[in-house]
């Protein structure tokens, strides 16, 4: 620690504080052990990646990762363009809170399933438990957030175009 002005060590040797894993910090407290080594606690939507001399923080959360797919399974928390008249099915089993962002990119013909007992609402339409949401237009777009309670899928904060539910 250098230039710490606004830190008291007291009597507390600077070195009793030792690190001993990768991505530990020096982490300041009110109470004593005033300098503690801790590693950073990821919050929701964010993962941390301890190295040797190095911390890698990265936005797991939608938004922060965007594919290209022709169809198929759609991962939590990622946004998907999707770039062929397909299906894509959403997660199965999603955590409270994911997020599944898709925009097409084709003139209709994209379809999004609800998997297993699981449904999709947009607006005040719901489709049917296992459900669809169909695009009409290229440029049609869905952000996705499920609620464990309901099983539902949830269009929040609005559709981009024309979507046919069923």
């Amino acid at each position: 620690v250098m230039n710490a002005q606004n830190v008291n060590f007291g009597t507390v040797p600077l070195g009793a504080a030792e690190v001993v894993a990768d991505g530990q910090l020096l982490i300041g407290s009110t109470v004593a052990p005033n300098i503690r080594v801790a590693t950073l606690t990821a919050g929701a939507g964010i993962s941390i990646t301890n190295g040797a001399g190095s911390i890698t923080v990265t936005n797991t959360s939608a938004g922060g990762t965007w594919l290209d797919t022709a169809g198929g399974a759609l991962a939590a928390n990622t946004g998907y363009f999707v770039t062929a008249a397909a299906a894509v099915t959403l997660p199965l089993t999603p955590a409270q809170g994911t997020i599944v962002e898709i925009v097409g990119q084709v003139a209709g013909g994209v379809v999004v399933t609800a998997a297993g007992a699981n449904i999709i609402q947009v607006q005040n339409v719901a489709s049917s438990a296992g459900g669809t949401a169909t695009s009409t237009q290229k440029g049609d777009a869905l952000r996705l957030v499920f609620r464990t309670a309901d099983l539902t899928w949830y269009c929040a904060p609005g559709a981009g175009g024309n979507w046919i539910l069923a």
